[in-house]
């Protein structure tokens, strides 16, 4: 209930900092993406919220969740170098950099479970025929200086991730209520007919 109630608020505030509007919230809130997330307690809201943090800080909450935030940190990649070239790229990254090679002395090393990821059934990603897609929206978010498209970016670019994951591209359409509301439809279509399929 806890972690319900968190996502919540984590969502909200994705959605009132995107400044959406009330058909937009109500097609994003009751979408299937974000009813799973919040029935089953994941999290990828989190590195969502990275968007409104400044890039040495966001970058944290990105890599909690890759299949979610990589958009976003290759962004800033980008942006850091246009910003100061290879100083302000490692002043940007440093302290990201330091987190994630630290985790192998914590925890698991979790690389090595990609393979194994990829080939479970709830594996939606379409690696690497996706990368195009990917690359263009990420092309779209510097052309744009869109941080959204950026997240928007990232199930493409992932070899795995579940359909909670695709919250970061429903993002990119709360500017848009009719493809938010396309979307909508198709996501719950496909959950639906994995409903009737699974035995």
């Amino acid at each position: 209930l806890v972690i319900f109630l968190i996502s919540l608020v984590g969502f909200g505030v994705l959605m009132i900092g995107l400044r959406a509007k009330p058909l937009a919230m109500i097609l994003f809130l009751s979408s299937a993406p974000v009813f799973g997330c919040l029935h089953d307690g994941n999290l990828d809201w989190l590195p969502m919220l990275s968007i409104f943090l400044p890039p040495t800080f966001g970058l944290m909450l990105a890599v909690t969740k890759p299949q979610v935030g990589l958009g976003m940190g290759i962004y800033w990649l980008v942006e850091s170098w246009r910003a100061g070239g290879i100083r302000t790229v490692v002043q940007t990254f440093l302290p990201v950099t330091l987190l994630v090679t630290s985790w192998p002395l914590l925890y698991d090393l979790q690389v090595v479970h990609f393979r194994a990821l990829m080939g479970v059934g709830w594996n939606m990603s379409i690696f690497p025929y996706g990368l195009p897609v990917g690359i263009y929206l990420l092309w779209s978010a510097m052309a744009q200086n869109s941080k959204t498209l950026s997240l928007a970016s990232s199930p493409f670019f992932s070899p795995y991730f579940e359909g909670y994951s695709l919250v970061s591209l429903l993002a990119a359409l709360l500017e848009h209520p009719w493809l938010l509301a396309l979307a909508w439809v198709l996501l719950w279509t496909y959950k639906g007919i994995l409903a009737v399929l699974s035995p």
